[in-house]
């Protein structure tokens, strides 16, 4: 059965944060991502794809053909499947680490940095408001499936830092070494944007300030933020 084109129109409206917002719904494509959703409990609204495509899972699906998944999809080139599933109810469990990213606008920078947060097994991410949307269609796919395994809040940090009890340490151009500090097993790491830092507002909530060691003749500014969360997560991982 051919896709109508009021489900074509309703699935790219999806492509928007205003109509995500509306519906309490977002895109999740190809299987290898849609199959980490599926077994860690989200439940598809709607799941279209390419049949007998490699690893298809076993729940119902509509068969669609690679021009009807063209026109859904918001990849240039799509894979093999599309699924549409409701935004989860997180709820944030303040005894345990967080990642606080202020201003990460960028939805792939932030699509990459919840799926170097997964790795080092940090599940619990507070993005500032005014940060991109974890379920823009490019963030999602930027976690390849990560976003499955934790969860992503927007909290203004005058609501958020006063109801921790843990350390608060701050990533910027100064500060002690990252490497040279004796990282806690829980914790909250603070990461800024790459061009303007950390916002002058969150210092005050924070502890420590902590860096990335550089060769003195670099030419480069800044490190991108999702390289820097993966040197800082690495480095507080390799301390647990």
């Amino acid at each position: 059965m051919a896709l109508s084109k009021n489900r074509i129109k309703h699935i790219r409206k999806l492509h928007t944060k205003k109509y995500r917002d509306q519906t309490g719904l977002f895109i999740v494509e190809r299987l290898k991502a849609i199959n980490l959703f599926l077994h860690a409990g989200f439940k598809p609204v709607e799941l279209y794809a390419i049949p007998d495509s490699p690893g298809l899972p076993q729940v119902p699906f509509l068969p669609v053909t690679k021009a009807e998944l063209q026109r859904i999809s918001t990849l240039k080139k799509p894979y093999d499947a599309l699924a549409v599933f409701p935004k989860p109810a997180w709820k944030p469990d303040y005894r345990q680490s967080f990642l606080y990213l202020d201003h990460i606008n960028d939805p792939g920078n932030l699509g990459t940095v919840i799926r170097t947060a997964d790795w080092f097994g940090v599940r619990q991410i507070v993005c500032s408001p005014g940060s991109a949307d974890v379920f823009n269609p490019k963030t999602v796919q930027a976690t390849m499936g990560a976003l499955a395994n934790l969860k992503v809040f927007y909290i203004e940090p005058a609501d958020f830092f006063p109801r921790i009890n843990l350390p608060v340490f701050a990533a910027g151009m100064q500060g002690e070494n990252t490497f040279n500090i004796p990282w806690p097993h829980r914790a909250v790491l603070v990461l800024g944007n790459e061009a303007h830092g950390i916002s002058p507002e969150l210092i005050p909530y924070t502890n420590r300030q902590i860096t990335i060691p550089h060769d003195p003749a670099k030419k480069s500014e800044s490190l991108n933020v999702a390289i820097a969360a993966a040197v800082i997560l690495g480095t507080w991982f390799a301390h647990r």
